[in-house]
C-alpha cells in the first residue's frame, strides 16, 4: 500500500483555506499577505504541498542518528518515508509526530516530535520502556511502531492493549489523514485532482 497523495492534498487545501480565513492572516498587512501568497506560490510552483512540507532526506538521515542515540532504537525506513512526504501534522483531534524541532535548533514546544513524545511515553509508562516508538495519537489510542514484533500499531490511551495491526506505515499514515478529514470513503480522486492547488474550495 502507498501513502495515498490525494488525502494530503486535500489537508494541504485544508490548511490553505483555514489560513485565508484566520484572523491572522485579515491582520496583515497587504505587503505581508503579499509575501505570504509568494511562499504558497512558491511551494506549489517547487512540486511541494503549501502548509503541509515533508522531511529533507538530510534531515531525515539526521534524525534517525539521534534517535538511535537517544531512544537506542531505529525508525523504520518505511515511517522515514511518510515523513519525506508529510513531517507532521495536527488536525481534527489527531496529530502526526514530526522529527523534533530541537533537532533543528529551534525550541518551538508546540510541535510533537518523535523523540520527545517516546521518551515521554516511557517516562510515564515503565513498562513500555524501549518496547514502542510513538508515531502519532488521537483522542482514544495512541499509535506506534512496536519493535519486538516489527509491526505498526493503535494502542488504547486508556488501557494500552492493542487494538489494531496496521498492514504497514503507509496504511497507518492513511488511515490518520482520512480521520484527520473526517473521510472513510475508498474513492480515489481522478489524476487532475492530484495537483497541488491554491484553489480555496468550501
Amino acid at each position: 500500500m502507498k501513502l495515498n497523495h490525494s488525502l494530503l492534498m486535500r489537508l494541504s487545501k485544508k490548511y490553505v483555506h483555514d489560513l485565508r480565513r484566520s484572523t491572522y492572516y485579515k491582520e496583515l498587512t497587504p505587503a505581508e499577505r503579499a509575501a505570504l501568497e509568494e511562499r504558497l506560490i512558491v511551494d506549489v510552483r517547487d512540486g511541494s504541498l503549501p502548509l503541509l512540507p515533508g522531511a529533507l532526506e538530510d534531515d531525515l538521515d539526521w534524525f534517525q542518528d539521534c534517535a538511535e542515540a537517544e531512544l537506542g532504537v531505529t525508525v523504520p525506513p518505511s515511517w522515514l518515508e511518510v515523513l519525506q512526504e508529510v513531517d507532521g501534522f495536527v488536525e481534527n483531534g489527531v496529530t502526526l509526530y514530526a522529527i523534533d524541532p530541537w533537532l533543528y535548533g529551534d525550541d518551538d514546544e508546540s510541535t510533537a516530535g518523535i523523540i520527545a513524545e517516546t521518551r515521554a511515553f516511557w517516562a510515564s509508562y515503565p513498562n513500555s520502556d524501549g518496547r514502542s516508538v510513538l508515531l502519532a495519537d488521537s483522542d482514544l489510542f495512541y499509535y506506534a511502531f512496536e519493535i519486538a514484533g516489527s509491526r505498526f500499531v493503535a494502542l488504547s490511551r486508556t488501557t494500552l492493549e492493542q487494538v489494531h495491526q496496521f498492514e504497514s506505515a503507509a496504511d497507518l499514515a492513511n488511515g490518520l489523514l482520512r480521520q484527520a478529514l473526517g473521510d472513510w470513503s475508498d474513492e480515489q480522486e481522478p489524476a487532475s485532482e492530484l495537483r497541488p492547488t491554491l484553489t480555496d474550495g468550501n
